[in-house]
């Protein structure tokens, strides 16, 4: 993703790019809300469907969090089971 802050805890894992998880992901590994459509302000590629890897972060699916306190970012990797 964007940057060093943010994101949570996560593991290293190859995810294709712009590809959302469908019914998966809508928290990220700290719990909080994602946004279900965004553009990363990076590529300019647009999300629909909570999580996508736009810039190919090799640690996986990430999102736009619909709160910056919780995260303490604009963004944070994606929780696998949703």
């Amino acid at each position: 993703a964007c940057c060093a802050c943010g994101g949570g805890d996560y593991s290293v894992k190859e995810q294709p790019a712009g590809q959302a998880a469908e019914g998966q992901g809508k928290t990220t590994l700290l719990g909080c809300e994602c946004q279900k459509d965004w553009i990363d302000e990076i590529t300019g590629i647009p999300c629909h469907g909570y999580c996508c890897n736009p810039d190919h972060d090799p640690n996986g699916l990430w999102c736009h969090v619909k709160d910056f306190t919780c995260e303490e970012a604009d963004w944070g990797y994606c929780r696998e089971d949703g």
